[in-house]
């Protein structure tokens, strides 16, 4: 069985040399490691977890986020650097991390700003931007990943804030029913207590007047 993964892996790396030209692309990267290992784009869709549209979205030059790229070297049996830059070593999954993770010191800066936050780490806002900036001028495959993030972040927090406005409404009408709803039940109070008052009123005057 060993030799048999090894004749995979000399067979992986033989047809994903093949075509330089264009391995800057994230996506014939993706295509030449599916094709070299035999399964289709439905079959990797399936081992990854996404729909077999996102796959052919992915080799078509979407470029998904980075839980799915990890997910994508797993399957392939293929490193994360590779896949994404085509300038590291081709080396399998895994290799040089614990469980195939994304090293901190090659991993694309969105990505590690994204541990930063999810680890509660504070970070330096000036600096962070300048980095943004840097890739999104290099054009390069990471470019199109922090753009997708960052317009996808974007809509989230703009989300956020219609939510908490229409909240903000709800509470405001919610309270303005309740006030009506009392200065109602006061005026009630008021006209029932009149209304009592005058019936008082009426049987006095009856009893005064049978009595005189």
């Amino acid at each position: 069985m060993k030799e048999r993964t090894s004749n995979k892996s000399s067979h992986l790396g033989s047809h994903l040399t093949q075509g330089t030209a264009n391995q800057n692309s994230f996506a014939f990267r993706l295509r030449k490691a599916r094709e070299s290992i035999g399964i289709t784009q439905k079959e990797l869709a399936k081992k990854i977890g996404v729909v077999p549209n996102s796959v052919q979205n992915y080799e078509g030059g979407t470029f998904p986020k980075g839980d799915v790229v990890a997910k994508i070297a797993e399957a392939l049996n293929v490193s994360t650097d590779w896949l994404l830059s085509g300038k590291e070593e081709l080396a399998p999954y895994g290799t040089g991390g614990d469980s195939g993770a994304i090293n901190n010191d090659t991993a694309p800066e969105h990505e590690r700003v994204a541990k930063t936050l999810e680890d509660g780490q504070d970070f330096n806002t000036a600096e962070i931007i300048s980095k943004t900036i840097e890739i999104l001028e290099s054009k390069t495959v990471f470019t199109t990943a922090i753009v997708s993030n960052i317009e996808a972040f974007h809509e989230a927090i703009q989300m956020k804030k219609e939510l908490q406005k229409f909240k903000a409404e709800m509470q405001t009408e919610t309270a303005k029913m309740f006030n009506d709803i009392r200065k109602e039940v006061a005026k009630l109070r008021q006209e029932n207590q009149q209304l009592r008052d005058e019936i008082r009123r009426d049987r006095d005057q009856e009893v005064t007047e049978d009595t005189g």
